[in-house]
């Protein structure tokens, strides 16, 4: 018929030289000057890499501050990082749905909403960078290069990861050897600096593990996408992609791409969820861990060596034990805090390494829903990727499809609320239970509505996702308010205590006994039993206010063995 046929010429249609495949499937024509397609290249390179550097320095502050091991084990995640979360994943799940159920009859205000949403999912860059007309792609389909470049992706992130733990292993051997030459004039600046790499080190296996998560619902859909091909000729056979109308199925290249695709999915997108929840499962089982925070090295003079054993030694202070080791030459003493705890709390879970390798996908769920994030991510591919599979089997319930699984999470979410928080579990309900309306739509233009409905349908989808981000976008802005406000006080508060600790040790005097020879300065000795502190200065590393620290400290215990001291 007329219809087959111009549905046929659509299909096989494809962009000439000189002009590009728009992001509608279109084609437009390049612009005349190439290198400014060059420079706008070079700016979005530019400008991906401060967003990576700002993204680094603000988690390393993260790090610095709330992202601790704390006494149960566990490290605190910041509201607004889990709001974005949220808020980033119903962005994804509406382009990956609209890709998905793109032969659907969709409201076209709420199709135009969502391809403005499809930024999250880096696919309009393949298009608005016009790689076409750099000549980049002459030879290969516009599919197959961004295939390709999500098929790559995970494999060059994993390798990255690899690297980044052989650098750490190497770094941390090769600065902690004794013959490596010395830039510092302190054993305590070199454990520093070696503390400082490791953090770095663990850092950047965090960011990994949140390119993985953030890539991982749309490097699912284009490998199954990549099996979505129709029907074009009856008498020929010739089967072409949906995605893209210029790639033809079941030859040699799309067998190779194939290959490839199978592998990505065994491996990438469900082998991930999998390797996530086994290992999290397996850690959490290891009860008893010994965790070292920091060291922090002493240098004491010989007669005073005795005093500070006598002071600081096998003493407990918040948990963490201090105790000594004391160098061959007996000159030096190294102060290691340790934190040993044989509780439910404090699993494997707790070492910062393992919580910077694992703790993204276990710190914003309950303690007994560790393994969400498996599930998480499981679900998306479950209503989306998924939805490929039941299209090649029937294409009349793909939709279908999709209600039942968005139903089924709403319910699972709303009836374990996984989250710590109980308003991320809010906003989280919320986003399950606009997906299941936007799929009921969907269902609804597909059997049920007339243009106006469609249209009503369209704007209340709009006004719907609109307001949810506006809510969510709020409470992320109030979050980081606060905590702004509160860093800042806490550390005016730090510096209030550490500057009237110092004046008042400076100020006492270093004999224990008074003027009158009979009461010793007890602001001084009540400073010096004060294990917060003492915490305190440990955690900063000041050497020297530890050093007085321990002289007020066995100054204030002679005092009591001996409290009628001679003025002399």
């Amino acid at each position: 018929s007329l219809r087959v046929l111009l549905h046929a010429v659509v299909l096989c249609a494809a962009c000439e030289d000189q002009y590009r495949k728009s992001s509608t499937g279109g084609c437009a024509k390049c612009a005349t000057h190439t290198w400014l397609l060059w420079v706008q290249l070079a700016l979005v390179v530019l400008l991906g890499t401060v967003l990576v550097i700002g993204g680094v320095r603000v988690l390393k502050l993260d790090a610095r501050q709330d992202l601790v091991v704390t006494v149960n084990g566990m490290r605190k995640q910041h509201l607004s990082t889990l709001l974005m979360g949220v808020l980033m994943g119903n962005l994804q799940i509406m382009a990956q749905t609209t890709l998905v159920f793109q032969d659907k009859v969709i409201p076209p205000q709420y199709r135009s909403m969502v391809e403005t949403s499809e930024a999250i999912n880096v696919t309009p860059l393949f298009s608005w960078l016009q790689f076409a007309c750099l000549g980049l792609s002459s030879n290969v389909s516009s599919f197959y290069w961004q295939f390709t470049f999500y098929a790559v992706l995970p494999f060059a992130v994993a390798a990255g990861f690899m690297c980044l733990e052989y650098a750490r292993n190497k770094g941390v051997h090769l600065q902690r050897s004794p013959s490596r030459p010395r830039r510092v004039t302190s054993v305590e600046e070199s454990e520093r600096d070696t503390q400082s790499y490791e953090e770095w080190c663990n850092l950047l296996g965090g960011v990994l593990g949140y390119i993985l998560v953030l890539l991982h619902p749309t490097c699912a859909t284009y490998m199954f996408q990549l099996f979505r091909c129709r029907l074009v000729y009856d008498h020929g056979k010739q089967y072409w992609l949906e995605l893209d109308h210029t790639v033809e199925c079941f030859t040699s290249q799309w067998w190779a791409f194939a290959g490839v695709s199978i592998v990505v999915i065994g491996v990438f997108v469900f082998g991930l969820p999998c390797a996530i929840a086994i290992v999290v499962h397996y850690l959490k089982g290891l009860k008893k861990m010994k965790n070292v925070h920091s060291r922090v090295t002493l240098y004491v003079p010989r007669e005073e060596l005795e005093a500070v054993e006598g002071s600081a030694a096998g003493e407990e202070v918040d948990n963490p034990l201090y105790r000594h080791v004391d160098k061959e030459t007996g000159m030096q003493t190294m102060l290691e805090p340790v934190y040993e705890k044989d509780d439910k709390a404090a699993t494997a879970l707790a070492h910062p390494r393992v919580a910077s390798m694992i703790g993204p996908y276990i710190t914003p769920f309950k303690r007994q829903y560790y393994s969400w994030a498996a599930y998480d991510m499981l679900r998306k591919v479950l209503q989306t990727s998924m939805v490929t599979i039941v299209q090649l089997i029937d294409n009349k319930y793909d939709v279908l499809y999709g209600c039942t699984v968005t139903a089924l999470a709403l319910a699972l979410h709303a009836h374990n609320g996984p989250y710590a928080s109980q308003l991320v579990n809010f906003f989280q309900t919320l986003v399950l239970a606009l997906q299941l309306m936007t799929s009921i739509i969907y269902l609804g233009e597909e059997h049920v509505f007339g243009s106006l409905m469609s249209q009503v349908c369209g704007m209340a989808l709009i006004l719907a996702q609109c307001t949810l981000s506006a809510a969510i976008a709020y409470c992320m802005i109030l979050d980081l308010a606060e905590r702004y406000h509160h860093t800042l006080e806490e550390y005016r508060g730090r510096a209030s205590a550490m500057l009237l600790g110092a004046s008042q040790l400076y100020n006492s005097p270093r004999c224990p006994s008074t003027s009158h020879g009979k009461e010793p300065p007890s602001i001084a000795c009540e400073m010096a039993n004060n294990d917060s502190y003492v915490a305190d200065i440990i955690e900063h590393e000041n050497e020297e206010e530890y050093h007085k620290h321990l002289q007020t400290k066995a100054s204030c215990k002679t005092w009591q063995l001996n409290p009628l001291i001679d003025e002399e």
